[in-house]
This record gives structure tokens, C-alpha cells and sequence, in this order.
């Protein structure tokens, strides 16, 4: 057994561009870098991997993923093909890896990029670190996100000049992974895997007039779990305009989950998306502090610290 913590970088269409609706309804991000860092089943870490990836529908580099990652259009034509670099990381991986990841929009976006330039319907959980970090050393911070640079901060541990490089990202990301080793909270962590499960993301289009308020129809809208298809409880939108509108929902069974109504233009088609966030019941019920974040109860909490605990 393993552990393989990695991190991607993606490219997606450009603003305005005329991009055929069905290509990012499908596929908005195209992986274009794979890094990852292997540990064994004592935590050591044994190998790193990158891959380049050559992007074959959004070869213009979006600003957006300019300025966070530094490439350049110049730099996408650099690189492999998907499945060549997919093949050489499945090998790097081996059977028996316990996947990690920072957030879990790499393995949503790993799958989506495998189902469609491989026809490849895997559904691999991994695990999101960010998630277990906050369960482990910050179940107050239920809903948010504290980035991997902040992480590291919080944790004092050497963080490099070059973040949103998927190898270096990756390596911050493991170093989190072996600094909850030290402290005894990473036991257990193969046991917790089989509790993921992988919630697919939801892409309907929704009937709202172009200049209708995202806000007020997701307050309207009654959720279902993909899972198992019973009513998500909900908490009151966080924030809504035209163009995008969030809010926590959960499960009982399946857990925490982000609610997304977004669109890129008035007339555009309003995209409903559903991010699995949190495993079980842990953060139930939903309830709102002062500033409208939706925490858990105290009840709710005493449940996370508990789950704070090594698996049995």
C-alpha cells in the first residue's frame, strides 16, 4: 500500500471565445500539468512524478490560469499527449495507492479529463487533504477553505517561491500529509478511504431569465443527493447576483456538499453544480453565525472533534 498526493494544473477556454457548448459542458478544464508525490505505508516519502500535458481543445492560454500558474500560451504547446502522460502516472501509482488531494477539484477534473479522451468511466475517490486537515486540526473552520500556502504557514513548514506548480503543490501537499503523521492524526487513513465516496458533478441547465438573480433561484430550488436521492437540508444562500449564487446543502447519509448555480453571460445557460465536501454526517445540522456562514451546532461539533479521532 501507498500513498500518492498529487495536484494538477488545468487550462480552459477563453473568455467569449466561441467554444462549442457541449466541449465545456463536458470538459471545462483541460489538464495541462500532473505532479504527484508517493509515500509509503510508514509515510516516507519514495518517488515524485510530473507530467506536461499537451492541451488539444484550449491551446490559448486563459489570463485567469496565466497569471496564477506564469505559462503562456507558448508553453502549452510543450508536453505529451493525455493518455501517454495518464499511462506513465498509472504506472507511477501502481494498484494498491491511496489517492489525496488538496480540495477535490483535482480528482473531479482528473475524471472528467479520463472520461473524455480515454471513454474511461473510473470513479477512484481520493481523499481531499484539505477537508481531513480541517477535520483533524480545525473543525471550527467547518465550510471554509484555508489554502495550502496558508497551511503551511500555520503549520511553520517550508513552503516554496513557486506555488500553482502541480509538483510543488503537490510536495506542500504532502508535507501537510507527513506533518499529521507526526502527530498521530494519519492513522486509519486507508480505513477512512473506503468512507469517501465520489459524488459526480451535476450539470443541468436551469430556466432563469437572463436577468433573473441566481440568488433568489437557488434559494427556490429543492435539491436532491445524487447518492440517494433524498432532500438536501439546506443553509441559506451565501452569496448571489446574475452570475453566481453558493450555499452549503447536506446529506444525513452522504454528506457536505457546495451548491453552485453559475453562468458566464446573461443569455449563457445556468450551470448547477454539486461539490462534495465533507464525508458522513459530521457537520449536521446546518445552522448560520452573524456574518450568514452557515457552522455547525454545537451538537454537530461535538461529533467532529469526535471524529477528530483516529478510525477504528
Amino acid at each position: 500500500m501507498s500513498y500518492v498526493v498529487f495536484d494538477l494544473e488545468w487550462n480552459q477556454a477563453m473568455p467569449h471565445a466561441a467554444v462549442d457548448r457541449e466541449l465545456t459542458e463536458n470538459l471545462p478544464f483541460e489538464v495541462i500539468e500532473v505532479g504527484a508525490v508517493r509515500l509509503d505505508r510508514e509515510f516516507r516519502i519514495e518517488d515524485t512524478f510530473y507530467g506536461r500535458i499537451r492541451p488539444v481543445h484550449y491551446r490559448r492560454i486563459n489570463p485567469f490560469i496565466a497569471k496564477v500558474t506564469k505559462q503562456n500560451t507558448a508553453s502549452l504547446k510543450k508536453g505529451d499527449p493525455f493518455h501517454t502522460v495518464e499511462k506513465r502516472f498509472r504506472d507511477f501509482c501502481g494498484d494498491d495507492a491511496i489517492f489525496l488531494s488538496w480540495s477535490p477539484s483535482d480528482s473531479f477534473v482528473w475524471l472528467q479529463n479520463v472520461r473524455h479522451f480515454l471513454g474511461d468511466e473510473r470513479t477512484q475517490p481520493a481523499i481531499d487533504l484539505q477537508m481531513y486537515f480541517q477535520m483533524k486540526i480545525e473543525p471550527e473552520m467547518a465550510g471554509q477553505q484555508r489554502s495550502l500556502e496558508s497551511t503551511l504557514d500555520l503549520l511553520s513548514l517550508d513552503k516554496p517561491d513557486d506555488f500553482h506548480s502541480a509538483l510543488t503543490d503537490a510536495s506542500g501537499a504532502a508535507s501537510v500529509l507527513t506533518y499529521l503523521n507526526r502527530q498521530g492524526m494519519a492513522d486509519g487513513l486507508d480505513r477512512y478511504q473506503s468512507r469517501v465516496t465520489t459524488i459526480p458533478l451535476v450539470s443541468h441547465t436551469l430556466d432563469v431569465m437572463p436577468d433573473g438573480s441566481l440568488r433568489a433561484a437557488l434559494a427556490a430550488a429543492d435539491t436532491c443527493c445524487p447518492h440517494c436521492s433524498e432532500p438536501l437540508e439546506t443553509a441559506p444562500v451565501k452569496k448571489g447576483n446574475r452570475f453566481k449564487a453558493t450555499r452549503l446543502t447536506a446529506c444525513p447519509e452522504h454528506g457536505i456538499m457546495r451548491e453552485m448555480l453559475t453562468r458566464s453571460k446573461p443569455d449563457d445557460p445556468v450551470r448547477h453544480t454539486l461539490k462534495f465536501m465533507f464525508v458522513g454526517a459530521a457537520f449536521l445540522p446546518l445552522k448560520v453565525n452573524q456574518k450568514g456562514r452557515p457552522k455547525p451546532d454545537s451538537e454537530a461539533k461535538k461529533t467532529v472533534l469526535k471524529s477528530s479521532r483516529p478510525l477504528d
